[in-house]
């Protein structure tokens, strides 16, 4: 009897092993952002409340400074695709880290377009400030995108004179299923579900009927 509960402990383990890469994340993308002198510019920029936005939603739209200053900015687009995982389900819970040491450089995530006379129209949110945390830590701010839409992120140097062009920020976009960060990469399907589930029943079938015939389960 005890190497039958061993052999079920061991049913159970990789069971359990199975949806162990439920909690692993897998990036939408990764890439390195600039900021150049042949970028547009834009009068003014947002302030840096300090307040990172959150999928609680308590973030408010943090405002616009300094319209009598020119910055230069630069758009990426990721198109709404990026975040379709077909049966897995939308990856409508997206998180943006952004790793740079500069306090010169600032970024932000728009909704479909964004218009540089009227950012708050399609403003979604921002990490409240520049540069890592601590120095090493890069910032993370998150943010709902309803399906269908597409994501834009959108940085701009912070400083006159053209400071903090020049900036390279490494960005890393993940998507999930919820709050929970369920990684819709690693969901299995319905059918795999129901396999997995009838193998392991099978197993426990074999078991039971050699421990009535007084076999060996080893």
């Amino acid at each position: 009897m005890k190497r039958s509960k061993s052999f079920l402990v061991f049913a159970v383990l990789l069971l359990a092993l199975g949806f162990s890469g439920l909690a692993s994340a897998a990036p939408i993308t990764t890439f390195v952002a600039t900021i150049s002198l042949t970028d547009p510019t834009q009068l003014g920029r947002l302030s840096r409340n300090g307040l990172p936005q959150d999928w609680s939603g308590g973030g408010s739209y943090p405002g616009f400074i300094n319209l009598g200053t020119a910055y230069h900015y630069s758009v990426y687009t990721l198109p709404g695709a990026l975040f379709d995982f077909g049966a897995g389900g939308y990856a409508g819970y997206v998180q943006v880290s952004i790793d740079s040491i500069s306090p010169n450089s600032f970024g932000a995530a728009y909704r479909n377009s964004y218009d540089p006379t009227n950012t708050i129209a399609t403003w979604l949110g921002d990490p409240g400030v520049s540069g890592n945390y601590f120095g090493v830590d890069p910032l993370a701010f998150q943010v709902f995108l309803t399906e269908g839409d597409n994501l834009l992120l959108v940085f701009n140097n912070t400083a006159s004179g053209n400071v903090g062009v020049g900036d390279q920020l490494g960005i890393t976009v993940e998507g999930f299923l919820d709050t929970d960060y369920t990684d819709p990469s690693q969901v299995p399907e319905p059918a795999s579900l129901v396999l997995l589930g009838t193998g392991v029943l099978a197993l426990g079938g074999r078991l039971r009927k050699r421990l009535r015939k007084g076999e060996p389960v080893a």
